[in-house]
């Protein structure tokens, strides 16, 4: 049902918590790529042993309006 997210990246504009991170991991989500930091030392530990890549990308110096 729906399409498979086995092997995908996700991005968010924020780190996600633990239960974002709990179901990025169900859905097999397999890189998280976020701009803003949202620090959950929970969350990053979930994602870490799920093998789940966490990625953080800094939007350049005013590309936002």
């Amino acid at each position: 049902h729906g399409v498979s997210l086995q092997h995908a990246a996700a991005y968010c504009t924020h780190q996600p918590c633990v239960n974002c991170s709990k179901l990025l991991i169900s859905a097999g989500v397999a890189r998280i790529v976020y701009d803003e930091a949202y620090p959950d030392p929970v969350a990053s530990q979930l994602l870490a042993e799920a093998g789940v890549a966490l990625v953080h990308y800094r939007a350049l110096e005013g590309a936002r309006g």
